[in-house]
């Protein structure tokens, strides 16, 4: 059997390394073509898809840029999205899938479109809608979701909150779970404590990076007796698709600028090898629910103390046993996260059960995965 991979965008984001993670566990033993959008020019996606699946093949499709914009914003024209739509349509209609092929479509901008077009063509194949964010409720989901009744469609959710979120709207179809791939992140020797926080996520507000900037600019002198001496954004703005991202670095950057002791870096994007070896803590700061989480399970399993909002799918991840937790925008939670994830008494075996949650974890994984496939 063949899977025919067809990715959300051409940047290489979270969800676009776990879905490589998922196909490098299956390439042995499927043939595996990748298909990218082509939204910003960018080769980086097919380099690392290159470099990490043995025998892929892929193909570049295009996208109407109208549709990957409003498709990420809340607030746009019905008239506007349907041309857009109509448009990508058209981009697509020489591809053809084979009927023995499985389909996997990677996010809901793909995962819209792609259905519809192979309702339309009747395709017989079976066909994986996988859910890396919470699904929309919007006017054009709905009415697209009623056409979609004569595929063989399945919808995968990335956390059980995002199934719950799914279920509720759309009993009638069939979703599963499956946690997202994480990378193996390899760990060092002991490496010299060195007052470093990371934050790992895409530069947009919802993420919190300014929520944890702000507290910690506020509450500067007791951070940097605890130890911090350096936070390190690690991330970029990959989805240019929303005007909420469009200044948020240089706002991240001026309030950088309010730091006289703490030194402020931007990164950019790292291979999670490199960042996860790099930090003495990783602060996941999201502020509204995250579908999962994958940068908690990648700092676990390097034996990185985690620090977290936990909300929605990141709650699965980061119980009480394994983690330290916070509310957005409490700088004493926060202060107090860090002073016990570096100096509290049961921060070693806190730590050593986080790993052991991920192995477990992992183990779980190709159990869920073997068992959708092959259903």
């Amino acid at each position: 059997m063949r899977i025919q991979a067809v990715f959300n965008t051409d940047q290489i984001g979270g969800a676009e390394r776990s879905f490589v993670a998922t196909l490098r566990s299956k390439a042995s033993s499927h043939k595996i073509e990748a298909w990218i959008p082509n939204v910003s020019n960018s080769i980086e996606l097919k380099k690392y898809l290159e470099e990490t699946i043995p025998g892929v093949k892929t193909h570049s499709f295009k996208i109407g840029r109208a549709y990957y914009h409003v498709s990420r914003n809340n607030y746009f024209s019905i008239i506007k999205v349907l041309v857009s739509f109509a448009v990508s349509l058209f981009y697509l209609r020489k591809i053809n899938f084979r009927q023995e092929d499985l389909v996997w479509l990677n996010g809901n901008k793909v995962g819209a479109l792609f259905s519809y077009y192979l309702a339309r063509r009747k395709y017989e194949g079976r066909v994986f809608w996988h859910l890396r964010d919470y699904f929309p409720a919007n006017k054009f989901l709905i009415k697209l979701m009623n056409t979609l009744e004569g595929l063989k469609l399945k919808f995968i959710a990335n956390s059980f909150s995002v199934k719950e979120h799914f279920d509720y709207s759309w009993p009638q179809f069939n979703c599963q779970v499956l946690y997202n791939s994480p990378a193996t992140i390899s760990q060092v020797s002991p490496r010299e404590f060195e007052g470093k926080v990371g934050l790992v996520a895409m530069l947009t507000p919802w993420k919190g990076i300014h929520d944890v900037l702000q507290m910690a600019a506020r509450q500067e002198e007791k951070l940097v007796k605890l130890g911090v001496r350096t936070i390190e954004i690690f991330g970029g703005e990959i989805y240019h698709t929303s005007s909420t991202h469009e200044s948020y670095t240089s706002e991240l950057q001026q309030l950088a600028r309010k730091f006289s002791t703490i030194v402020i870096k931007f990164a950019g994007l790292v291979r999670p090898q490199e960042i996860f070896t790099s930090i003495d803590l990783l602060i996941h700061s999201s502020l509204r629910p995250e579908p999962f989480g994958r940068v908690i399970i990648e700092a676990m399993e390097a034996g990185v103390p985690v620090v977290s909002t936990g909300l929605g799918g990141a709650a699965e991840l980061v119980a009480a046993d394994r983690a330290w937790t916070y509310l957005p925008g409490h700088d004493v939670m926060l202060v107090k996260a860090i002073e016990q994830a570096w100096q509290g008494d049961d921060r070693a075996t806190k730590v050593l059960q986080a790993s052991q949650f991920v192995s477990e974890l992992k183990d779980n994984i190709k159990i869920q995965l073997s068992e959708i496939i092959n259903a």
